[in-house]
């Protein structure tokens, strides 16, 4: 360890001395360009030893790094040693495999807590969150990982041995180990449930200061629960359209559509008809849907390079999938994008007319009470069903909104990696500027129309509206960081609650299609192709 540190302090000081420029650097460029040539040839020649004597510098401080990280990967491989002659090889190995689906699975419970946060929840448990989502994973997660895990090499410049490398080393030692232990490692701690809601406490109040308050806890199982019921709803969205569905073309179903019909039987018949229509259809329309959203890609990508180029900033052809460095490209794209759309527009409408039919048929059956007495809390389903239908309807209103927000992001990140590159670049400073305004414009506009609107599922704050759901508090009109967050939030959450209510909306209609003797569709695997999000 001595060494290894000797070396790579070493190492640190060729890495600034190759690296870092002081003020004699600075001089020097500044006179050989001020000069003179006949005289400052010199300085120009005192540059190029520089540039050699840093280049030399460079291969020895590689050839440290190489050295350090030998080093480091032998203590690695020494630790692994001494806990497989502890615990055994097979223990190890085992310990080895689990700990890349820990990991995974401590991401995926990361990227919960957003969702969790907008519920008003916080989990109590961490780590059983984490254990919870490794049993969960996927059977193609499981076949990622261990793919991941038998092709990854070790580098030369690697800290930490690649784990194939660690377990062929712990598969080499074949030590039987002089400690076992049967019980989990839980076994060891007192009361290891309430160690391990120490630190989400100490966690959140370091992020949310006095705003954390310890009754916003919830049980892992509660929210689990909750989560269950949102990819209820999910399932139930894809489902019912077999993955034929995409928020560009939001399906809006009107509340004062939906009321018990005169004539049930007739009713019923149009279901079936309804849904047979759409089984038939569903085959059919998959080529054109997304051929639609094919070209709705790519006229997103020329809605964002218009105003690039109309700034006075170049883009290159490749910044896109298609090349749309000019405004004649993008005029001839944008036609013959639009040109696709148009003729598959009376498909997709005639399928769309079906879809809507047979859902809101169905949820007009719910008020039969022949029909309510089959299903199991249908007074439940009834009120659920009136939040969703105001909420959707709302929703699928201001979708078109939220896409052109979420462009309006992607249009804000162009111009902030353009500034990244180059902090002196007015253009892009004055573009982002421009498309800042619009966003704010755009997200308090979305906010007043949603603030007025319940949160059509359960709270933990009880009722509050769609706008507090999406975004508690708007910023200050002058913190465009702050908005350029929320834009990407408020489009991506909106399309996403947006979804989710016509997705609950299904999942009612196929109880009472089931109800009246039409089973559930098969499930369906979501493709790669965005439905819930722009």
């Amino acid at each position: 360890m001595r060494m290894t540190y000797l070396i790579r302090t070493i190492s640190h000081w060729f890495a600034r001395v190759v690296h870092e420029r002081d003020e004699w650097d600075e001089r020097l460029t500044q006179w050989s360009q001020e000069w003179d040539l006949r005289v400052g040839w010199i300085l120009w020649l005192a540059r190029g030893f520089v540039w050699l004597t840093r280049k030399i510098l460079w291969c020895l401080m590689m050839i440290g790094h190489a050295v350090a990280g030998f080093m480091l990967r032998q203590m690695e491989f020494d630790a692994d040693r001494h806990e497989a002659r502890f615990s055994g090889s097979d223990a190890f190995i085992e310990t080895a495999n689990m700990l890349p689906q820990l990991a995974l699975a401590d991401q995926q419970s990361w990227n919960q807590f957003g969702n969790f946060y907008q519920e008003g929840r916080l989990v109590d448990d961490l780590p059983r969150l984490t254990v919870m989502n490794s049993r969960q994973l996927p059977k193609e997660a499981h076949e990622y990982l261990k793919k991941m895990t038998s092709e990854r090499e070790t580098g030369i410049f690697d800290t930490h041995p690649a784990d194939k490398d660690r377990i062929a080393s712990a598969e080499h030692e074949n030590a039987p180990g002089i400690f076992r232990l049967v019980h989990p490692a839980a076994f060891l701690f007192r009361s290891f449930p309430a160690v391990c809601r120490v630190p989400p406490v100490d966690l959140y109040r370091e992020l949310f200061g006095r705003e954390f308050k310890a009754d916003t806890l919830a049980s892992v199982d509660d929210l689990l629960a909750h989560q269950q019921a949102e990819e209820d709803d999910h399932t139930a969205l894809l489902r019912f359209f077999q993955n034929q569905f995409t928020v560009h073309r939001p399906l809006a179903i009107s509340a004062d559509a939906v009321a018990a019909p005169e004539n049930v039987a007739g009713a019923i018949e149009l279901l079936t008809e309804a849904r047979s229509r759409m089984d038939a259809a569903f085959e059919r329309i998959a080529k054109p849907l997304q051929l639609f959203k094919d070209a709705q890609g790519v006229l997103d990508d020329a809605q964002r390079a218009r105003p690039v180029l109309a700034a006075g900033i170049k883009v290159r052809p490749d910044s896109f999938d298609v090349d749309l460095s000019s405004f004649e490209k993008i005029d001839r794209i944008e036609a013959r994008k639009r040109a696709e759309q148009e003729s598959v527009q009376k498909t997709l409408n005639k399928f769309d007319h079906i879809a809507r039919k047979r859902l809101t048929t169905a949820l007009s059956l719910l008020d039969v009470e022949k029909i309510a007495s089959r299903i199991e809390d249908s007074a439940d389903l009834q009120k659920r069903r009136q939040k969703l239908l105001r909420a959707n309807g709302l929703l699928a209103e201001q979708l078109p909104s939220a896409l052109t927000l979420f462009n309006q992001h992607a249009m804000m990140q162009m111009c902030l990696q353009l500034l990244d590159a180059n902090s002196e670049n007015e253009t892009a400073a004055k573009l982002l500027r421009k498309t800042a305004t619009e966003v704010v414009q755009i997200v308090r506009g979305l906010h007043a129309s949603l603030n007025h609107q319940s949160y059509p599922f359960d709270h933990a704050r009880g009722e509050i509206s769609i706008a507090d759901y999406i975004l508690a508090e708007l910023p200050d009109h002058e913190n465009l960081g702050a908005y350029f967050e929320a834009s990407e939030t408020m489009s991506t959450t909106l399309a996403r609650l947006y979804s989710r209510t016509l997705g609950g909306l299904c999942l009612i209609a196929e109880q009472v299609e089931k109800a009246v003797g039409l089973p559930p569709l098969p499930n369906v695997e979501a493709d790669d192709s965005p439905s819930s999000e722009p």
